[in-house]
């Protein structure tokens, strides 16, 4: 009889396995309006047609993530925070996709056998290469300084 087992936290993530502490929510946050704003602690607005009137650009936010976790309710409040890291008080959400993609690992198998001539059993342990199909769902949009959006400065 074989066992299998993935090794690392890695391939769990790609597995989209939970409950072992991993996450594959990942997230990013670049600067590119001239406006340098301290982090924000306050509320950001959402927006997903158009961008508030008078917001300023501050950066481009991308939040992704791997199979069952990735969904909007996962997704918008990382969006939210890396829009407040880089002191916006609104995040235009531009894009939402999702695509598909094989990840290769190793696997380890473990199996055992009769080891001849005697009556003893043996076991023994192989790598082999795997892989898997995994939908990756990316948010992506602008951080922006919008003037007294719904009451947040």
């Amino acid at each position: 009889m074989h066992r299998f087992l993935s090794i690392g936290c890695g391939i769990v993530m790609a597995l989209a396995v939970g409950g072992f502490g991993c996450s594959s929510v990942r997230s990013s946050a670049i600067r590119t309006g001239p406006l340098n704003l301290p982090a924000r602690s306050g509320a950001v607005g959402i927006y997903t047609t158009t961008a508030p009137p008078g917001g300023r650009d501050l950066g481009f936010v991308e939040v992704h993530a791997v199979g069952e976790e990735g969904i909007i309710e996962n997704l918008l409040p990382v969006f939210a925070k890396r829009v407040a890291d880089l002191g916006g008080n609104a995040a235009l959400v531009e894009r939402v996709d999702a695509r598909f993609q094989i990840v290769n690992y190793w696997q380890a198998g473990f199996y055992s056998y009769n080891c001849w001539p005697s009556r003893y059993r043996c076991y023994g342990t192989a790598a082999y290469p795997a892989s898997h199909e995994v939908m990756v769902v990316t948010m992506s949009g602008r951080a922006l300084s919008a003037p007294n959006q719904e009451g947040v400065p």
